[in-house]
């Protein structure tokens, strides 16, 4: 009778074990976070494609990018709101902004580069206003410095202003 008790339990203990290790194979965001890992440890682009956290798969565009100083990485981000974030990383490894030129979306690519080196001289290779306007805004952020808002040439009433609230918030 012993020995049928101590198989039910053995039995128990071992489907319990089994459930908790579903549960942790299963829960959210577990093999996402397993195939960015993967795919940065391996070299595996294709395994970013099969996360689907636009969070993580982001992340993970953004790894590679980091990882092989490849801008190309940063136009696969599915999520928009990373793109800077990519182009920062690439900016942090380059010396050149070279690197910015090939893209379509240069102006964002310029900009964070410019953030990322504390350089205003950069904002002003910008051809547009609005482009320059918004590079002196984010720098100013940066280094929380409002008066980098003096450059601001007013394209729109209130530029300078908008430039000046924005720092003001972000101290």
């Amino acid at each position: 009778m012993k020995k049928h008790w101590a198989g039910i339990i053995f039995v128990a203990l071992i489907v319990i074990v089994l459930f908790a290790v579903g549960l942790i194979y299963l829960a959210p965001g577990f093999m996402d976070n397993y195939y960015k890992d993967q795919a940065l440890a391996t070299g595996d682009e294709s395994l970013c494609q099969k996360i689907t956290s636009l969070d993580e798969a982001s992340n993970c565009y953004i790894g590679f990018a980091d990882k092989t100083k490849e801008i190309s990485y940063c136009l696969k981000i599915p999520d928009a709101r990373y793109l800077m974030t990519c182009y920062n990383a690439i900016a942090n490894s380059e010396k050149s902004i070279t690197v910015c030129n090939a893209l379509e979306d240069k102006y964002n690519c310029y900009t964070a580069f410019a953030s990322t080196k504390k350089d205003t001289g950069i904002c002003q290779d910008l051809p547009d206003q609005d482009a320059t306007n918004f590079c002196y805004t984010v720098i100013a952020i940066e280094l929380s410095d409002n008066s980098i808002c003096d450059n601001i040439v007013e394209v729109h009433p209130g530029d300078k202003q908008h430039c000046y609230a924005v720092v003001s918030e972000a101290e």
